[in-house]
């Protein structure tokens, strides 16, 4: 499973907004929103700033 969808299906699962996962994280907003959208590709350390979330 891609990143993108697994990222999509946490928010969904969790109800966290993209606003507050891109806060916990480090990422901006629009970072996430990109990955989620499948608009940019993943670089490994914004992976692992997402998985520690």
């Amino acid at each position: 499973m891609s990143v993108v969808c697994r990222v999509k299906e946490i928010l969904k699962e969790t109800g966290i907004t993209q606003k507050e996962l891109a806060s916990s994280s480090g990422l901006s907003k629009q970072t996430i929103s990109n990955i989620v959208n499948n608009r940019y590709s993943t670089p490994l350390e914004s992976a692992f700033k997402i998985s520690r979330f």
